[in-house]
């Protein structure tokens, strides 16, 4: 489709579907002059964007920032002051991770599982910039009788999709 259609299809969606909230994901092909058109267009309309990467990952608060003075809100699944980097001074909310089971169901603790605790990222910074591997370390290191597995896809397999969510649900 490519990055001009892309942002062109946006400005006729939100009109076609007459949309009281367009909340953009991973949406780093909609160029930030798009969303200056889609709130002159659309003034009742409201528009957020959803981050779900580490605010400590090259790149990711910037590209939250370009779009931030376009938008009326930006939530994040990182939480405290680091949230003030981001959002241009518009609203800025943490949420929980948007796959976690016990979200909706309140039953976050009500299953039985062998393990203490469970991590799971696309991938650490080769570098060794990254704070989730010195934390790892840590915990190993502090809790070395905890049963705690981690996933982390260049180092092990990585774990995709919905299949991989835990607890199962019982059928």
């Amino acid at each position: 489709m490519g990055v001009g259609s892309a942002n062109e299809r946006l400005l006729d969606q939100v009109s076609a579907f007459e949309a009281d909230l367009v909340i953009f994901i991973h949406a780093d092909v909609i160029r930030p002059v798009t969303l200056g058109q889609l709130k002159d267009r659309f003034p009742g309309v409201k528009f957020a964007q959803v981050g779900v990467d580490p605010l400590f990952m090259p790149g990711n608060v910037q590209r939250l920032n370009t779009k931030s003075p376009h938008l009326d809100a930006t939530f994040m699944t990182t939480a405290g002051e680091s949230l003030k980097k981001i959002s241009s001074g518009r609203p800025a909310y943490y949420i929980p991770n948007i796959v976690d089971s016990g979200i909706e169901t309140g039953q976050a603790f009500d299953a039985v599982c062998d393990i203490d605790l469970l991590f799971v990222c696309g991938s650490f910074d080769r570098e060794g910039g990254d704070p989730r591997q010195a934390r790892i370390n840590l915990i190993r290191e502090r809790l070395p009788d905890i049963n705690f597995p981690y996933h982390v896809d260049h180092e092990k397999s990585g774990l995709w999709g919905a299949d991989q969510m835990w607890p199962q649900p019982v059928a």
